[in-house]
């Protein structure tokens, strides 16, 4: 009985000790009656991935399963042996399980899997390989998917692509290259020998050690006389990865001779190898301070110093008559009430650790959305969060911060399936949240409206291409293309909603007529009237969309301005330092549709500078520094008082779990060593800008449409049917029906000769994915020729059309059905032929 009693004691005794322990450790706290508390650190453990002999690849974790296939953010390439290492830092989480998954990109469907219970104990945390028995094909890109499974059964999921080879892919060269060219960089004597990578050009050499690229004076490549010192090597990070061409990110922390703040530097490479050497074809750094908030006095004006930094990226609201101010730059959000001197930092995943990668890592943005004289911020966080309460999850989130309470509180909390990178362009930055707390938001190809007082979500609109709709923040008014009206014609009504009121404006089209969105400026929308009878197609089955009146309107649909020409159509409109650049058609004496001259609309009047902005100032040794200028009447007496906002602890659940809908809005993604560097919906249009960019080309269902260097140095398409050109068989008949049985379909070359539509319409008809590729170089098409795709091309202005089906580094080869000759011409002329003829090319997608 004694003993029992003693137990008990003891079991209590402990029970209390923990108590006390865990009240001592809780870092929540009481605020006027409210509850509140720091973000939370991060936990989630680092992995990178062990390719031969090279570690690449530091990759962060998610907490929720996202397909494997949706997420492009990295690619390291795989041996002949299948297998890749594993390192595991194992930060705040005991892992106790690797699990591995492979998936083809184009239907996610599983290739291989397997799970690693044995893993090896290192300095930094743990290791394992993982060993691959799938069928791969060489040089294909795979997505993979890590899980790891930890003690206390959390899953936390690390995804990459991988290629594998079955001969060398020189991986050792290329990282020797950049880890050699990385180390001279940061010595100036050294980085002597790195001159003749530069290109310098005058007008794109740049002033600013906040953006260096191949371009820059060698000053500025080699640090001038900042003389950084790493504080944290970098891991390279390879983006895009084939066996003569790489691209590489390396991110590392330095401090400056002349500043001891800590700045994250990134440096990208693209490089072509060869036997004899390793081609730098291009080459960017950028810098940012992880800094804190500094306010200096030069020449009588006051400025809150930036450091060095990109002040595009800097965004401002000032209230109370420039009083008070809130800021987002360098992954932070402040607030300064210039009256009372108080400065307040409000949000950042940045934490007390300036070179822990986990907080540092930018896939995140920070938008302002409103600030009111009482200096209330409403503000939205969307992306990949780093550390708190959704560490690893992809959402949007919108808050409140009050300078009362000095609290953030969670309004709503929406989680996404997808990168950053994807939301990013889903989301665009529009955010609004009115006077009667409705929050508005654009996500999968959708605008939505959610009363944060009622919690009811309701869709304002659907199926909404990024072409065809605009959000105009002055005006606080968002403006959409309708997918169609009730008798299901599309492009019938622009719709102008006042977001502030719920007030909407309808634009119609007049019987006949359809209409175009062509962006906003100054707050107002730009649109076009088009007849529908007006709307052709080149021979190559591009869209010509010819509007015959512009309208400038604002946000409640009052047209301020218009633009009319007798016999003149305007098809694009774009602009450029306000004003609107107009490309015009008019038809000629075969009333076909031909390019006239340029114009422009001019509407912008000079703006008065905001006193508090953006400003650059020299300094002999930093060069541009970067400041936001305050107002010329206040005047620093004395160091601000400073302070760092927490977070209100919720008693309820505000997550609102929106289901991603089937959309009809085809778009193709440039990924560039950024992410996503753009969306487009004509395929054509991304190929030519990723070529432009160095990047890649993914589709909607995440199969790569395109990505520079991935051609095969020559290519030959196996034997094929030859179709030739008679009396009722025309040369786009003739190509159409031998590109259709090369694919194992069948048509008659006379029936399609006979049918109106071009090759491409065509293709539609037989094939899932026909690519007009017009507007490409022949250089770019080829690609689809390595693929083991023929292309189909307009040879002279005749309407000729060949069929492309092959090529080497000197000479490309088609078939002529008109001749019924194979041609082999250098790569110059076919260049010159097509491009004569309008760069007209179709082909198709596997």
């Amino acid at each position: 009985m004694l003993k029992k009693i003693g137990k008990i004691i003891v079991l209590f005794a402990v029970f209390v000790a923990a108590l006390f322990i865990m009240s001592t450790d809780m870092t929540e706290v009481e605020i006027g009656g409210t509850a509140s508390a720091k973000m939370q650190e991060a936990t989630f453990p680092l992995v990178t991935l062990k390719s031969g002999d090279q570690i690449v690849n530091q990759m962060h974790g998610y907490s929720s399963s996202i397909d494997a296939n949706v997420i492009r953010e990295a690619i390291v390439p795989m041996d002949a042996e299948k297998t890749l290492g594993v390192n595991i830092e194992s930060g705040e989480h005991s892992v106790k399980k690797v699990k591995y998954e492979i998936h083809q990109v184009e239907t996610n469907e599983l290739l291989d899997s397997g799970s690693i219970s044995a893993l090896d104990e290192t300095q930094g945390g743990k290791f394992t390989e993982i060993h691959l028995d799938a069928n791969l094909e060489s040089g294909k890109e795979y997505a993979m998917r890590i899980t790891l499974v930890t003690a206390d059964s959390v899953k936390i999921n690390y995804y990459s692509r991988i290629k594998y080879y079955d001969t060398d892919y020189f991986l050792d060269e290329k990282m020797d290259f950049i880890k050699s060219f990385h180390k001279k960089s940061l010595s100036l004597d050294d980085a002597r020998d790195l001159a003749v990578y530069l290109e310098n050009e005058g007008s794109r050499a740049g002033d600013s050690f906040a953006n260096v690229s191949i371009h820059s004076t060698f000053d500025l490549f080699s640090w001038g006389d900042l003389e950084p010192e790493v504080v944290k090597e970098a891991i390279p990070t390879i983006k895009e990865f084939n066996v003569e061409t790489a691209a590489v990110e390396m991110v590392y922390f330095v401090t400056l001779r002349e500043d001891p703040t800590v700045y994250q530097v990134k440096e990208n490479y693209r490089m072509r190898y060869t036997k004899e050497r390793i081609y730098l074809l291009d080459y960017n750094r950028t810098m940012m301070p992880v800094t804190e908030f500094k306010i200096e006095n030069r020449d009588g004006k006051n400025g809150i110093a930036l450091g060095i930094t990109d002040e595009k990226q800097v965004q401002i609201k000032t209230a109370a008559e420039n009083n008070k101010l809130a800021y987002v730059a360098n992954g932070a959000l402040w607030y300064y009430n210039l009256s009372e001197n108080k400065v307040v930092k409000v949000f950042s995943f940045l934490g007390d650790d300036a070179t822990d990668v986990r907080d540092t890592y930018n896939q995140h943005r920070i938008s302002i959305l409103e600030m009111d004289d009482k200096g209330k911020i409403d503000f939205m966080v969307y992306g990949y969060m780093n550390r708190g309460e959704y560490e690893g999850k992809v959402a949007i989130v919108l808050y409140e911060y009050s300078p009362v309470t000095d609290l953030v509180e969670e309004k709503v909390y929406i989680p996404i399936d997808a990168t950053y990178q994807m939301l990013k362009e889903e989301c665009r930055g529009f955010g609004y949240l009115n006077e009667k707390n409705v929050f508005y938001f654009s996500v999968y190809d959708a605008i939505y409206a959610y009363d944060l007082n009622t919690k009811e979500l309701s869709e304002v609109a659907t199926q909404v291409s990024p072409d065809d709709m605009v959000w105009m923040d002055e005006t606080r008014a968002v403006g959409w293309i309708s997918s169609g009206n009730a008798e299901g014609e599309a492009n019938k009504e622009i719709t102008l909603l006042d977001m502030e009121s719920g007030e909407s404006h309808i634009i119609r089209a007049g019987e006949g007529e359809q209409l175009r969105i062509y962006g906003d400026i100054q707050g107002n929308i730009i649109y076009g009237y088009v007849k529908t009878e007006e709307i052709t197609h080149t021979t190559d089955g591009t869209e010509i969309v010819p509007a015959y009146k512009l309208e400038i309107a604002d946000g409640s649909g009052k047209v301020v301005k218009d633009y009319e020409e007798s016999g003149v159509f305007v098809t694009e409109a774009s602009i450029e330092e306000g004003a609107i650049k107009l490309t015009r058609m008019k038809k000629n004496e075969y009333d076909r549709f031909e390019e006239t001259s340029e114009d422009s609309i001019i509407t912008q009047t000079p703006e008065e500078v905001e006193e508090v902005h953006t400003i650059l100032w020299d300094n002999d040794t930093m060069k541009k520094l970067t400041y936001i200028s305050l107002p010329g009447s206040f005047s620093v007496e004395e160091e601000p008082e400073f302070s760092e906002s927490e977070d209100m602890v919720l008693t309820e659940d505000r997550s609102l779990y929106i289901e991603a809908a089937d959309t009809k809005v085809e778009k193709y993604f440039v990924y560039t060593h950024v992410g996503i560097h753009d969306t487009y919906t004509d395929p054509a249009e991304a190929i030519v800008e990723a070529d432009k960019e160095m990047g890649v080309v993914v589709a909607s269902d995440n199969r790569i449409i395109w990505e520079r260097g991935g051609k095969y140095n020559n290519k030959t398409l196996p034997e094929m049917k030859k179709t030739l050109v008679t009396e009722d068989v025309n040369s786009k008949g003739a190509c159409v029906e031998m590109v259709l049985d090369y694919n194992r379909k069948t048509a008659s070359a006379t029936e399609l000769s006979h049918d109106s539509r071009s090759a491409y319409e065509l293709l539609q008809e037989y094939l899932d994915k026909p690519i007009n590729l017009t507007g490409c170089n022949l250089d770019e098409v080829l690609y689809f020729v390595s693929g083991n795709r023929p292309v189909i091309a307009k040879k002279d202005s005749d309407n000729t059309e060949v069929l492309i089906i092959g090529y080497d580094e000197y000479y490309v080869t088609y078939y002529n059905p008109l001749t019924g000759a194979t041609s082999q011409v250098l790569l110059s002329v076919a260049d010159d032929m097509f491009k004569e003829a309008g760069n007209v090319f179709i082909s198709y997608l596997d």
